[in-house]
């Protein structure tokens, strides 16, 4: 079902509800759990636990009995009562008789942090995609994944990765959304270091069947995101995330970091996610287009993040500059005029304020001076 929102955004209510039942479940299966904690099923529930998730946890492997104190269930059909998110870490060709459980068990949600599909390139990793892809649709299911880091959602105590350490997000209001668990994880320590906060953050991995113009969408209502944040290395659907986009940064703002520049890294991100690069200059157009705020590298993916974090976006083009000399007041203006940014004209009572505030032998123009003191 779809209704029509504000800013004439389509809403897709199936959509809200699939990726509700991974940001918001109530309960959890981790089908390939182990008790040896160097596997990932083990630090999968461990990353649970840690994280303080307040819903069930359904550890699943025929071979086990308890781990964590938890009985360890067979199969995801003998767990009793509804199960919303499924997260899973066994080898890829064991995973297809799992994912017709999942719909025979009417779960809307699917982590696969199993490698070894499309990013093999074509064959057997391929087509196994594929038909995971299929069940998936069939059962109106959506797949975070596969070959993915996995999410987090710190309001709701979700650390649904295979990293622990991923718990002590900051709750906050931006939403990282990466094609790669290793960018994904940066970006996130790096926001967090600057006090940043999280709301979400999505390894997207292969996209079996949920793309970035989805994921924006869903991001574009979520009331917890007020910016979003995207290292992206390929789209399928260029167009289609394009004219979400726009809709979307009418309302919130959208940074995105372009990977994969080169003319010779097309081949690298195909293996890495099973994405086409294409030409960096098409993207950037593209970007800039539709609104997307694009950034030369991490660093000023936090630094842009964290202005827009802390200080709302503004409604004119008018800027006030304070500088303690007037030099760097100076280059500031000149930045702003090339921005198309105009410096305010102060008015009487603001200069009067201001000389409290600056040096008496400087006076009160925009840039303002403020000089020592």
């Amino acid at each position: 079902m779809q209704i029509i929102c504000r800013e004439g955004l389509v809403k897709n209510m199936d959509l809200v509800e699939q990726l509700d039942s991974i940001f918001y479940p109530r309960a959890i299966a981790v089908v390939g759990v182990s008790d040896d904690t160097g596997k990932m099923g083990h630090s999968c529930v461990k990353s649970l636990i840690d994280a303080g998730f307040k819903g069930m946890v359904y550890p699943v492997n025929p071979s086990l009995s308890t781990l964590f104190g938890l009985k360890v269930y067979p199969s995801i059909t003998a767990i009793p009562g509804k199960v919303d998110l499924v997260i899973i870490v066994i080898p890829a060709h064991l995973i297809l008789p799992v994912m017709e459980e999942c719909v025979v068990k009417g779960v809307k949600g699917v982590i696969i942090i199993t490698s070894g599909f499309k990013e093999m390139g074509t064959g057997v990793g391929f087509d196994l995609q594929n038909k995971i892809r299929d069940i998936a649709n069939n059962g109106r299911m959506k797949i975070i994944g596969p070959n993915c880091l996995g999410v987090i959602n710190p309001r709701a105590n979700l650390n649904a990765t295979f990293r622990t350490e991923y718990g002590s997000a900051k709750v906050g209001n931006v939403a990282v959304v990466a094609q790669s668990g290793g960018v994904c994880g940066l970006i996130v320590f790096d926001l967090t270091d600057h006090n940043v906060g999280i709301s979400k953050a999505i390894s997207m991995g292969n996209r079996c069947n949920l793309d970035f113009a989805e994921m924006v969408k869903y991001l574009g209502e979520d009331e917890e995101t007020k910016v979003i944040v995207m290292y992206i290395e390929g789209l399928e659907e260029p167009r289609r995330f394009m004219d979400i986009t726009r809709q979307v940064v009418k309302r919130k703002p959208i940074i995105a970091y372009k990977g994969g520049r080169g003319e010779g890294l097309n081949q690298a991100t195909l293996s890495h996610t099973g994405a086409l690069a294409g030409k960096y200059e098409i993207y950037q157009a593209a970007f800039t287009q539709a609104g997307i705020i694009t950034v030369g590298d991490i660093t000023e993916m936090v630094d842009i993040t964290k202005a827009l974090t802390f200080q709302p976006p503004s409604t004119g083009d008018r800027v006030a500059l304070f500088s303690i000399q007037a030099g760097p007041g100076i280059i500031m203006g000149d930045r702003c005029n090339e921005l198309g940014l105009r410096l305010a004209d102060f008015s009487t009572a603001t200069r009067e304020r201001l000389r409290q505030l600056a040096s008496p032998l400087n006076p009160v123009n925009n840039p303002v001076d403020v000089g020592g003191r």
